[in-house]
């Protein structure tokens, strides 16, 4: 009799933990506020504190600066004449109109840094030149202007301006093709225009609040730097390229700013959490915080308003103010962690996403976990990139020392007035002569990188140049 009781009462235990991890939010949330179990008693009291908690942690996130509307997501104004919204329209129209054969897109994917074409892809390259003129006007109208300001409605959820991301990277690519196209005529100050004109479309895609944007635009200055990268490798031991290439390095020094999207990405997903309090008739067709999450969002976490009684409403609606609040302090911590010195921010951030990956998976803690460690690595995507584009100037650098002196520097300090740093280390940028060349890096995240020795060549991940190329 005594077994029996006492697995009939195991057997309830099981059942009880089970309704809170399985079933519709208001079910796990009834299971929860039925169960003895000190755990749940005290989750319970988070989440009937959630009101209070969400509105200490809104007001502490508007003196740190987070944007919590939509209308704190408006972009700063461009006057007519100098805005680039409508030739962006243009040629999203006319990729529309004229979309690149998948033949094109392959190819454009595969220039990769020192993949110079071969005379085969040239040759298959070249004829699109005039075939695409059209498209070729709408880029050229989009760079022209320096300023822009995208018209958004951000309100109805989801993340605009996608049709501009994919149109972006396809003129970025192509604008690289045109470059390395160039210089295999030979003409070495087009090739480097052609690169240089990549710059304004990163900006202009990154203009967009949120780190969606930006990491788009950090791809776009990407395929800007692999473009110089696989010029200095082909054509670095020219008279004027190298000098070219630092030149136009150091004029488009990034401007993208992590924190600021970090800032404004706060703002998207607090009008996400008010479209969850919506009623599902009311969502709108996109997906709940589509683009913002890696993976997406787990249903049992949602609700419908209108489906339920007055007291099941009331407790998902103090459960998702519970959840947007730990949401937001974690957000705050990783803000503030960007504003400090750029050597120390990228450790900082590594360290609190992984604290954060470690928290206990209660649903309380789902939307923080989803949410903020991608968009935190856009921080150390911006640092890579920074650091790439540093690495190519001081490999200019030691070129143009090489046309200037007949052989290259012994140290980077012969061949630059001012030695850039390795913002990983502090310390200048590591660089040796290897052979008839040289190899230069950073050290990277781990403090301890190493390029691989000659014949391997060097990951496009990795942030380092070998001159020549094997």
């Amino acid at each position: 009799m005594r077994c029996a009781l006492g697995l009939a009462l195991a057997v309830s235990v099981l059942l009880l933990r089970s309704a809170c991890s399985a079933g519709t939010l208001a079910e796990r949330l009834q299971a929860l506020s039925h169960s003895t179990r000190p755990d749940d008693i005290a989750l319970l009291e988070q989440i009937r504190a959630g009101k209070a908690a969400l509105a200490s942690q809104r007001e502490s996130a508007r003196r740190d600066g987070l944007k919590l509307a939509f209308t704190d997501l408006v972009p700063a104004s461009a006057p007519a004449g100098e805005n680039a919204a409508t030739a962006w329209s243009t040629l999203v129209w006319c990729w529309r109109r004229h979309p690149p054969p998948p033949t094109l897109r392959r190819l454009l994917t595969a220039l990769h840094d020192g993949h110079f074409p071969t005379s085969a892809e040239l040759a298959r390259l070249r004829p699109l030149g005039a075939e695409q003129s059209t498209v070729n006007a709408a880029i050229s109208r989009v760079v022209a202007r320096r300023k822009c300001a995208f018209a958004r409605d951000w309100s109805g959820g989801g993340i605009p301006g996608a049709s501009e991301h994919s149109a972006g990277l396809l003129a970025a690519g192509w604008l690289r093709a045109r470059a390395l196209l160039a210089a295999a005529d030979g003409d070495d100050s087009r090739a480097c225009a052609a690169l240089e004109s990549i710059f304004p479309i990163a900006s202009h895609l990154a203009s967009d609040p949120g780190v969606r944007s930006l990491r788009v635009g950090l791809e776009v200055r990407g395929i800007a730097a692999s473009g110089f990268a696989t010029l200095l490798q082909a054509r670095g031991s020219r008279a004027g390229v190298a000098r070219r290439v630092r030149g136009i390095l150091e004029r488009h020094g990034s401007r993208l700013r992590p924190t600021g999207a970090l800032e404004t990405e706060a703002a998207l997903v607090a009008g996400e959490f008010r479209r969850l309090r919506e009623p599902v008739s009311r969502r709108g067709r996109l997906p709940l915080f589509g683009g913002l999450m890696v993976e997406p969002l787990d249903p049992r976490l949602t609700f419908d308003p209108a489906s339920l009684g007055p007291a099941d409403r009331s407790l998902c609606a103090a459960f998702l103010d519970a959840a947007e609040a730990r949401y937001l302090a974690y957000a705050r911590r990783g803000v503030a962690v960007t504003r400090q010195a750029i050597r120390f921010a990228g450790s900082a951030l590594h360290e609190l996403a992984i604290e954060l990956r470690q928290v206990p998976r209660q649903p309380l803690n789902e939307f923080a976990v989803r949410l903020l460690p991608g968009a935190w690595d856009v921080f150390e995507e911006d640092l890579r990139e920074r650091t790439r584009q540093a690495v190519l100037v001081c490999a200019a650098s030691a070129l143009e020392y090489r046309v200037a002196h007949g052989r290259f520097p012994r140290s980077l300090d012969e061949a630059m007035p001012r030695v850039l740093l390795d913002p990983y280390s502090n310390r200048a940028y590591q660089y040796r002569i290897e052979g008839n060349g040289f190899v230069l890096h950073s050290l990277g995240t781990s403090g301890r990188y190493s390029p691989p020795p000659r014949p391997r060549a060097i990951a496009r991940t990795d942030v380092a140049f070998r001159y020549p190329e094997p």
